[in-house]
């Protein structure tokens, strides 16, 4: 009878044994998965190191500006008087932000003064904020998820309310004030674009937009003599310079960084919305499951590292050399789709990468066109014709798309300059891809 007891205790002895054994060898080989990926992701990390990209956010070196010099306090309290305004949360201030004014009649300039003048204790800040010399937001990218900037939409109405003032003037007749209030869109514009993040660019990318399209219809509308265009070439001379790629890319590197790490610790739902603005992907649902793996986190960032390091390597010194920024966004999609099952996540980022940059050069290049319309319209202030071809104004003249010169034709009513934009080739006019720019001229024939 002993022997029949002992029988059973021996067999659940081994099976305890080896559920402990498979147990132990399981812990060990993931254990040994994840010293292997944290070798890969430190690996990645050092070579990444080595090229000079920023890492952590310590490593952005933004410098300390002083409150004295900071236009960013500034446009904060000016956001602030905004609120004040419209408690509503800028309902009625995006209605009238997003209305452009092509009214020259009496009644549509004061109605539109009318509408602004709440706004004016903020535009007036916004004007005293242009007189800054610089712009640091402070924030802090260590927040990872909790990243936030609620600036960017307020100062893009502001943005819109200075280009409409602008256009009001010049309805008026006043091209002096018209191009001032440009200027103080325009530094505004630049100035959304101090995080170093591809949000911030392109946040400052559309209120570039807003002052262009301003810009074009007070050129088609204002005075056509040699003090006018000069003063429009000497705002277009003072635009700020656009920050580089590299900027907002290992900015984008550094917060994105942050976020992997902080994962594991995120909920499915929180993880979801990280990932809302990375557009529709079939993949999506699978990968938001799978990056909140702890012992698959190292692998994720290693990767990422890869993905931008390839990126940031690849990149002209030019940010106007299209066809080596489109190359530098093929090798990173390249080297997150040979990479591991990591790449359901960063293949995403790296589509987005050559699309933001695509913007860049989009905005680079309707600067470029305007600059050439305008030297087109001097010359003809000066000959007393528009040029038969497209006048050789060195860069300026260069399409970043081609780099070659822009196309231009001359009409019945004046000319057209543009570019072929990113496809490299003309689609037509009408076509989206291609970047337009109309002028009106007088005596164009």
């Amino acid at each position: 009878m002993d022997k029949d007891i002992k029988k059973p205790r021996s067999l659940v002895r081994f099976i305890g044994k080896a559920v402990l054994f498979v147990a132990l060898f399981g812990a060990l080989s993931m254990a040994t998965v994840y010293i292997v990926f944290w070798l890969m992701d430190r690996s990645e990390t050092i070579a990444a190191r080595k090229d000079g990209i920023a890492m952590d956010p310590v490593d952005l070196n933004r410098g300390v500006v002083a409150p004295q010099d900071n236009a960013a306090p500034l446009y904060r309290d000016a956001i602030n008087r905004l609120s004040e305004v419209d408690a509503k949360g800028f309902s009625e201030g995006k209605a009238l932000a997003f209305r452009v004014s092509r009214r020259p009649d009496p009644k549509g300039i004061e109605r539109e003064k009318a509408l602004l003048l709440p706004y004016q204790p903020a535009l007036a800040i916004v004007e005293l904020a242009s007189t800054k010399p610089r712009c640091e937001f402070n924030r802090d990218l260590s927040q990872g998820n909790k990243f936030s900037t609620p600036e960017y939409d307020p100062l893009k109405h502001l943005t819109k309310f200075e280009c409409i003032v602008a256009e009001m003037a010049a309805a008026n007749g006043n091209d002096d004030q018209a191009v001032h209030h440009l200027q103080v869109a325009a530094r505004l514009a630049s100035d959304i674009g101090s995080d170093p993040t591809f949000e911030a660019e392109q946040a400052s990318i559309s209120a570039q937009g807003m002052v262009q399209r301003s810009l074009v219809g007070l050129i088609n509308r204002g005075a056509r003599n040699s003090a006018f265009l000069d003063g429009i070439q000497r705002f277009l001379d003072s635009l700020p310079a656009q920050k580089n790629l590299r900027f907002y890319a290992e900015g984008d590197l550094v917060l994105n960084r942050v976020i992997i790490h902080q994962l594991p610790s995120l909920s499915l739902p929180e993880v979801r919305e990280l990932m809302a603005s990375t557009g529709d992907d079939p993949e999506k649902e699978k990968v938001a499951k799978l990056i909140r793996s702890r012992i698959l986190n190292p692998l994720f960032d290693a990767d990422f590292v890869s993905l931008y390091r390839t990126f940031i390597k690849a990149l002209p010194i030019d940010d106007s050399n299209w066809p080596a920024i489109r190359l530098a966004g093929i090798r990173a999609d390249v080297t997150s789709s040979n990479s591991t099952i990591a790449s359901l996540y960063t293949t995403m980022f790296a589509r987005q990468l050559l699309a933001l940059s695509s913007s860049a050069v989009k905005s680079l290049t309707r600067r470029r066109l305007t600059n050439v319309a305008v030297r087109i319209l001097q010359l003809q202030t000066a000959s007393g014709a528009l040029p038969e071809a497209m006048p050789d104004y060195g860069l300026l003249s260069i399409d970043p798309f081609t780099g070659k010169r822009f196309q231009y034709q001359k009409l019945a009513t004046g000319f057209r300059v543009f570019s072929v934009g990113p496809d490299g080739k003309s689609n037509g006019i009408s076509n989206s891809q291609d970047l337009v720019l109309n002028v009106t001229a007088a005596h164009a024939s």
